[in-house]
């Protein structure tokens, strides 16, 4: 099904200003982001059309809330993360991807997931059935929802020759030492 033009969903005025007092501003954190953040979603139900880090991006305001943090505070959404992935992705045909042997990949850079909870269901079958070379270089995914996981999958995939870049309160950043 094709999808209406770019622009379709332009941001009215009001968006515009709501828009303008959280990107790149102290409002676009905390208290004052949600505050904002819900006047946004009242005030514009439905997809908007924006662009984000320079480019068009269809943000789906009132269902995706990851899409709307990063809309309201683009250079501060994820930013470590970010820099992670475009550390270790290379620029020349970098592979950041998931479900991959029937893709046909035969590797992978960075592998980011976003699974709320899931990640145990989501990872450890990859690295228990699937082929080492798909194994990714770095795997980004929260572990904020651990008490769900069945196995603890950052233990896992440490024990697989993995080892700790970086960690917050909501994501850990891991990265293979053996090839």
């Amino acid at each position: 099904m094709r999808q209406p033009a770019f622009g379709t969903y332009a941001p009215s005025f009001w968006v515009k200003f709501l828009l303008s007092l959280s990107q790149n501003t102290v409002l676009g954190r905390g208290k004052a982001r949600r505050a904002i953040a819900g006047m946004l979603k009242e005030a514009h139900a439905g997809p908007l059309d924006a662009h984000l880090w320079g480019q068009p991006a269809r943000i789906h305001v009132g269902a995706n809330n990851n899409e709307l943090k990063a809309l309201l505070n683009p250079d501060s959404f994820n930013r470590a993360e970010l820099d992670v992935m475009r550390t270790h992705l290379p620029r020349d045909g970098g592979v950041f991807a998931y479900i991959c042997a029937e893709a046909g990949l035969t590797r992978i850079d960075v592998l980011k997931v976003d699974v709320e909870g899931y990640e145990d269901q989501a990872l450890l079958p990859l690295f228990e059935t699937g082929p080492e070379t798909l194994w990714p270089h770095v795997a980004i995914m929260e572990h904020c929802h651990s008490g769900r996981w069945a196995r603890d999958v950052v233990v896992e995939i440490k024990a697989r020759g993995y080892r700790e870049l970086r960690r917050d309160r909501q994501n850990v950043c891991l990265q293979r030492e053996v090839p």
